[in-house]
């Protein structure tokens, strides 16, 4: 999980701090629990939006006066002084789209390692397009996300990346206890017809290693099949996510592809939902591929793998190249 509103620099430079930092803490017994702790640290701090700014079309910030914060988040008289977590809040105005997404205190809180004091801080979303409401006071909790109700040490936090294409707004959200590193990452989509959807985002790989590939992967997969799956799809908007995650080359032999027969899925016909399977194994650096296993599930529950071809074009981040066997209209199943 990531872009119109951002600060990937930054947060790349965390994630590289943290990941040397780890590497030379010889002292630690446990060097993956050690890098899992920071992390997830990183993700939790590294918040991407900042809040009252408003952007232009391209998602830079424009020279203008802040964008006013819906009228609820006004009168919030809450003193967040009580609290160790203080929430987060994020107003801001790209292209035609008119975004506030703020956690709020909702009455409850609790202890943790003596005296700190944590509140809980549902979110709040609201999202005009042209004007008009898209998403009105849409809440998300961490039952919203998990689907279940667990204890209510559950912090959640929009920590990653503000993407928006000219169909859809996503949100990057995660969950995770304070006392916990088992963090559930999720990307969030509201499109303009009044209709959402939540993704599962890995941020491990299959060997259980932490890795900035796995979220890159499956967030190119999960934004990639939404913007297919759109009722009239956009080519704009799919060219935006494919030039975000692919080389020049692929995304253009992926541009013109829909939902069947796509070589990126290789199915008949590719079901958004089953972003949610996906399992990303360690990357080959011999020839510089990384297979892709996902579940037709709901469906018949077989397995499918694909082979991506990755690039590495300036030691940032890898870009995906290509698919192997991709003219095969079915790919070898488990």
């Amino acid at each position: 999980m990531f872009f119109e509103y951002r600060r990937e620099k930054e947060i790349k430079g965390l994630y590289f701090f943290f990941f040397i930092f780890a590497a030379a803490n010889q002292q630690f017994t446990n060097m993956k629990q050690t890098l899992y702790f920071l992390f997830v640290f990183a993700l939790l701090t590294g918040t991407a939006c900042s809040s009252d700014k408003k952007n232009s079309a391209d998602g830079t910030t424009a020279d203008s006066t802040a964008v006013n914060a819906d009228s609820l988040a006004m009168a919030d008289k809450t003193d967040y002084s009580q609290f160790y977590n203080k929430p987060e809040k994020l107003d801001t105005v790209i292209g035609d789209w008119e975004i506030h997404v703020h956690q709020f205190y909702d009455g409850t809180s609790f202890k943790e390692g003596g005296n700190v004091v944590y509140a809980n801080y549902p979110m709040r979303i609201n999202i005009k397009k042209g004007g008009k409401t898209v998403v009105e006071n849409r809440i998300i909790t961490y039952k919203t996300l998990l689907g279940e109700d667990l204890d209510k040490t559950n912090l959640l936090s929009f920590w990653r990346e503000l993407f928006v294409t000219e169909t859809t707004v996503y949100i990057d959200v995660s969950c995770c206890p304070t006392e916990s590193d088992a963090v559930a990452n999720y990307l969030l989509a509201f499109s303009a017809d009044g209709k959402d959807s939540k993704y599962y985002i890995v941020y491990a790989l299959s060997s259980g290693d932490m890795d900035l590939l796995p979220i890159d992967m499956s967030t190119f997969y999960a934004m990639y099949a939404h913007e297919l799956a759109q009722t009239k799809p956009n080519p704009k908007a799919i060219k935006k996510v494919l030039n975000k995650y692919c080389t020049k080359t692929f995304a253009n032999e992926l541009l013109s592809h829909t939902l069947k027969n796509n070589p990126l899925f290789a199915t008949p016909r590719f079901s958004p939902a089953w972003v949610n399977t996906l399992e990303i194994d360690t990357l080959n650096t011999l020839d510089m591929t990384c297979n892709v296993t996902y579940t037709r599930s709901p469906g018949d529950g077989k397995k499918v793998v694909r082979a991506l071809k990755l690039k590495d074009p300036d030691d940032d981040r890898y870009l995906f190249d290509g698919v192997d066997e991709p003219g095969k209209d079915v790919a070898w199943e488990e």
